[in-house]
């Protein structure tokens, strides 16, 4: 039987469940007409908790509703991309008269709808000229535009100011436009900072968080249910408790559970153990291990004084641990809460977001892979500097059917 997880960081799973409001807050956004504030979004979550995923999802709704839908990465030159490429093909497409023109608007993506021909649109249209005659075009269709770009990063603030500049023009004009936006926390909070971009800085943030252990049963069991297979009580058990919510484990501990006994008909226990081991090796491999080689060797010692708990940790304790005071502790506590890493959990209490860091840190301790600087005691050094946090943009896409 076909294996129906999806452990590729970005492929969207068959089953998505726990966010059904965020996506009805951008359906909501999209019917309510310009103006509304849901229109311009950024989803804001750490690495594998399904942002690619949730702006496939409102490009869906986007195409369900009958508007084009372009899909781009934060990478260097998307403004380019953008101008000289995709708006010009959707324009060509869209304006009549031209050999190659629009044919019917149907629901779904509106550039599937054409027919090719010669384009007529030269490359020197400006981003907000496109913009402004495809929202013209559309209107008599009563359908818009929607621009996503995933891996949204303060290091291409200069394109984001562009982009947002010309979006918020046509929102100022009425014209039915989206955005939407993903982006690791520390990136979010830099851009939606800036004091130059007034279109990020008011854009609704919508936090991706862990899923709860009723919406993570309910992957499992419709996902493998629905492929013809069962699973048991106490496998299934196993397997929420083990995935901690987080997507990316929820995805690889089903995938590698169904493919230990591929030929039976109820995924076991043991099925599922097995699954668990490798699936924690992966998430080592392509989430963790790379998120603690981001931080400096101080946030490292702080992230490895938590990992002596085994639960939440007491930041009296961990100011011990490090022999700091509690000026220097709080300020690394709230740049590791902005970078996605560690979450309050109660007053004076923080605890790690992703499941196995712990373990994770621990393991590094043990092998001595550490940094074995000396700890901070420096009362009032400032931190900003030391922590830089940065990040690698992933390289995987979400495809499910082809789009601008």
């Amino acid at each position: 039987m076909f294996n129906p997880f999806t452990p590729t960081l970005g492929a969207t799973p068959p089953v998505l469940t726990g966010r059904e409001e965020i996506l009805e807050d951008f359906r909501r956004g999209l019917l309510n007409g310009p103006g509304s504030p849901e229109r311009v979004t950024l989803y804001s979550g750490q690495r594998g908790m399904g942002k690619t995923v949730l702006l496939g999802e409102v490009a869906e709704i986007a195409e369900a509703e009958g508007w084009i839908t372009i899909t781009e990465t934060g990478y260097p030159g998307f403004t380019e991309r953008l101008t000289t490429n995709l708006l010009p093909t959707v324009l060509n497409g869209l304006e009549p008269g031209t050999a190659s023109h629009l044919t019917g608007v149907s629901v779904g993506p509106v550039a599937a709808n054409w027919s090719a021909g010669r384009a007529r649109y030269p490359v020197t249209e400006t981003l907000r000229s496109q913009l402004q005659r495809a929202t013209e075009l559309l209107a008599g269709h009563e359908s818009g535009v929607l621009i996503t770009l995933d891996e949204v990063h303060h290091s291409q603030i200069g394109e984001l100011r562009e982009l947002g500049a010309v979006i918020q023009h046509a929102i100022t004009e009425g014209r039915d436009i989206a955005f939407a936006g993903a982006g690791l926390p520390v990136a979010l909070d830099i851009v939606t900072s800036d004091a130059v971009s007034t279109f990020l800085r008011k854009a609704e943030r919508q936090e991706v968080g862990l899923l709860g252990s009723v919406d993570t049963a309910r992957a499992y069991s419709a996902t493998i249910e629905n492929s013809g297979r069962k699973i048991g009580r106490l496998a299934l058990a196993a397997a929420v408790d083990a995935a901690g919510g987080y997507p990316f484990m929820i995805q690889q501990i089903g995938y590698r559970a169904w493919l230990t006994s591929p030929d039976t008909v109820e995924i076991s226990l043991s099925d599922v153990e097995n699954g668990i081991s490798l699936a924690r090796r992966r998430l080592d491999q392509q989430i963790i291990g790379p998120l603690v080689s981001d931080a400096s060797p101080t946030a490292q010692r702080f992230l490895a004084a938590m990992s002596v708990d085994e639960g939440p940790s007491h930041m009296s304790d961990i100011m011990s641990r490090l022999g700091c005071n509690a000026n220097y502790a709080s300020q690394y506590r709230l740049h590791l809460i902005s970078a996605g890493y560690i979450a309050p959990v109660a007053r004076g209490q923080v605890d790690f977001v992703l499941p196995y860091m712990r373990e994770h840190l621990r393991g590094l301790v043990a092998a001595q892979s550490w940094d074995n600087a000396e700890a901070p005691t420096v009362t009032d050094a400032p931190v900003q500097s030391e922590l830089q946090v940065t990040h690698t943009p992933l390289t995987s896409r979400r495809s499910r059917r082809p789009r601008l």
